[in-house]
């Protein structure tokens, strides 16, 4: 089967995971009814952004406007302990290829396998102690290697988990399982790393000013995704623009297709698409971003003879997609444009990316749909078609411990 015949399945799991990762929208009004869930998810279809690759060393093209970017020779390493405890471990970082030992890498301790952090969100509730870490993606500890290549964790609570190191030009070549114990002796571990890439750029305001505090995300392209499984390479990595708008993304692994994408007060997420990765170079972007758009409708019932289209007030509608392509993209607008109907069953969905999305919802008492498509120009309105919500089955249950006593809060 080649990797063309895997693509489909994939991206349905991918899907799949989208919807499910919406349902943890869901929460209780106080009287153990669940009340609606918010689903959302918009994209255009078009790179938003302007995107140039520099040579290490070589001159600012013309088309990359005069701003400075803050551009570290390191990378930064918040070197602490969130998962306290009084285990300990030590080791080292080396080369894969040369063997050598390395100063200043960031070295950081998971609960879960490092590359999935930040896809296992709620799942994080089966690791006890740990579930909020788990939960954000964030490291249990973090340190850095001195001049011998040595790393020492210290003070983090007990248990089997997983390492690795990043530089500005490296890599993880792997990760590493180690056992925390107040004894010390699930080490010392030796963590490799690899040569790769940094992306340094700047993210522009839709006026052209530099935009500062905005979240910056680099994720393998939805097209080269099987690829970064098949190879360990997968990476998700985030930082935060500066004031004059610059980022930097060290430790990238080496790759065809990235895309970095920029959300932000004063604008619509905004994207650019299929960014070259090299080992040993930077490439740099223009993150230009736009204004968004507003999506406005009205959600009717069907389904139900006695209330035909009817509207339906509290039910949660967002945007989605409309094309694979930028599936990716999709939680962080997810967040950005959902909302609620009124009583009327009216809404409206602001900071949409121009382009054209798919508006999707779910209420109490209907089934999850996807409504109109929408086409929606920059920093302007567009009108949706009435979105028919059909009347669906509602499931409802009690969650109870191995001797059958109710268990509050349970999501």
């Amino acid at each position: 089967m080649s990797k063309r015949d895997l693509l489909p399945p994939a991206l349905g799991v991918l899907l799949l995971g989208l919807v499910l990762g919406l349902w943890f929208f869901v929460r209780s009004d106080g009287t153990g009814e669940p009340v609606e869930l918010a689903l959302v998810a918009p994209l255009p279809l078009e790179p938003l952004t302007e995107r140039t690759t520099l040579q290490v060393g070589g001159e600012r093209r013309d088309d990359i406007p005069d701003t400075s970017l803050a551009v570290p020779g390191g990378i930064s390493i918040a070197a602490g302990v969130r998962v306290p405890g009084s285990g300990w471990v030590e080791g080292r970082v080396l080369d894969r290829e040369s063997g050598a030992v390395l100063e200043g890498m960031r070295v950081e301790l998971f609960a879960v396998p490092p590359a999935g952090a930040p896809f296992i969100g709620e799942l994080a509730s089966l690791v006890g102690e740990v579930r909020e870490y788990v939960g954000t993606g964030e490291a249990l500890a973090t340190t850095g290697s001195d001049i011998l290549g040595s790393f020492r964790f210290e003070g983090v609570h007990a248990g089997t988990w997983y390492v690795q190191a990043r530089g500005a030009r490296h890599v993880p070549d792997t990760y590493a399982r180690v056992r925390v114990s107040s004894s010390g002796d699930g080490g010392p571990v030796d963590v490799f790393v690899r040569s790769g890439g940094r992306v340094v750029g700047v993210v522009l305001r839709p006026d052209g000013r530099p935009a500062p505090g905005a979240e910056v995300t680099l994720l393998p392209s939805i097209t080269t995704i099987l690829d970064s499984v098949r190879t360990g390479s997968l990476c998700f990595l985030q930082t935060e623009s500066e004031e004059d708008g610059s980022f930097v993304i060290p430790g990238v692994p080496p790759g065809l297709a990235y895309d970095i994408y920029a959300e932000g007060r004063g604008f619509a997420l905004s994207f650019v698409l299929d960014v070259a990765v090299r080992a040993g170079e930077d490439s740099e972007v223009v993150l230009q971003t736009r204004k968004g758009g507003r999506v406005t409708g009205r959600v009717v019932s069907v389904g139900d003879p006695e209330h035909v289209n009817a509207p339906v007030a509290g039910a949660h509608v967002a945007a989605v997609p409309h094309g694979l392509r930028y599936i990716p993209f999709a939680p962080g607008v997810l967040l950005a444009t959902r909302t609620v109907t009124d009583s009327e069953g009216n809404y409206s969905l602001d900071d949409v990316p121009p382009g054209e999305i798919d508006v999707v919802g779910i209420a109490a008492g209907h089934a999850a749909c996807v409504g109109p498509t929408v086409y929606v120009p920059e920093g302007t309105g567009a009108n949706a078609e009435d979105f028919e919500l059909e009347v669906g089955p509602t499931v409802s249950g009690r969650v109870v411990d191995a001797a059958g006593e109710p268990i509050a809060g349970v999501r």
